[in-house]
């Protein structure tokens, strides 16, 4: 019995030591000017990562840009039936299409009380084409109610079928939900355990007094995740801007490794701060960074 024993003990230590070996992670974050969110790199940064109950360690950033993917969610309930949220909504898909590169990749998720992929994933010339084609312009309606949530956890795992660092989601929505069977809180946990950011232009909606979840619910998943938003303006200018400075924020991102010990298993607090190799903090700077560390990414 002895040696068996005794072969129990080392696998324990062994998992045990395994656990604790310090684990290389990373996370993408944005370096801002304070007042119009444009991105902004600068090689003489510095970032300091604090994770809740973990050791950081080794921590190096470096600006990244490479190929995306990015899915745009378009809100087709009816409460923008009316006024000029439904011409600002397919402008700002129009216009987005536009800026981005030609090796980028776009896909659009049409929702209501249901949700309908009805462009997957393409180069951004062959997704204007087909979105601008007039036989798909001609199924557009609004009507029904708003299931946000269960449009956006099926859009994250469409992008999970091939998960690629840098997946991100753009919401053209008022932000209201009325209609998912997912609540805001399993949203969030979806998107973050699939480090998605999401990014949302807010539309000018119609008040429904049936709403389940009201727009600050979604302002805060897209805080957490790591992303930003706008509220949507009628001037042309105001979508084009916006359209060019997501791009930018999705395009141009920190990319900031570290190894953490032990490593991460479930989601946990993540604190990013920013400041100049000498130390100081640059008043026209800010941050945006996921508000929290899922278990270690499959992809690196």
């Amino acid at each position: 019995m002895k040696p068996k024993l005794w072969v129990i003990a080392v696998i324990g230590f062994n998992l045990t030591t395994v656990y604790a070996q310090p684990v290389k992670d990373y996370v993408l974050c944005n370096v801002v000017q304070k007042g119009n969110r444009d991105a902004s790199t600068d090689g003489s940064l510095r970032f300091e990562v604090k994770i809740d109950a973990h050791t950081v360690s080794d921590v190096r950033s470096a600006p990244v840009s490479h190929p995306r993917r990015i899915m745009l969610l378009q809100d087709l309930s009816g409460s923008l039936r009316k006024g000029k949220a439904s011409a600002i909504s397919a402008e700002a898909i129009s216009d987005f299409s536009a800026v981005t590169s030609a090796d980028d990749q776009l896909g659009l998720v049409d929702f209501n009380d249901q949700y309908f992929l009805d462009i997957t994933l393409r180069d951004a010339k062959a997704f204007s084409q087909r979105y601008n084609d007039p036989s798909f312009q001609q199924r557009i309606d609004y009507r029904g109610g708003t299931a946000l949530f269960d449009a956006l956890v099926a859009t994250a795992s469409y992008l999970g079928e091939n998960p690629q660092e840098g997946d991100s989601i753009i919401v053209i929505s008022d932000g209201g939900d009325n209609a998912s069977y997912l609540n805001a809180k399993v949203t969030r946990e979806k998107l973050l355990a699939a480090r998605i950011r999401v990014y949302m232009l807010v539309l000018p909606g119609i008040e429904s007094g049936y709403a389940r979840s009201t727009p600050s619910a979604m302002l805060d998943i897209v805080r957490e995740t790591g992303g930003t938003t706008a509220i949507a303006d009628s001037q042309k200018d105001s979508v084009q801007g916006w359209s060019q400075t997501v791009y930018n924020l999705i395009k141009r991102p920190e990319r900031i490794d570290f190894e953490v010990s032990p490593a991460v298993l479930s989601p946990v607090r993540l604190n990013v701060a920013v400041s100049q190799q000498d130390g100081g903090r640059g008043p026209k700077l800010e941050l945006v960074c996921p508000r929290q560390l899922s278990a270690s990414p499959r992809v690196q």
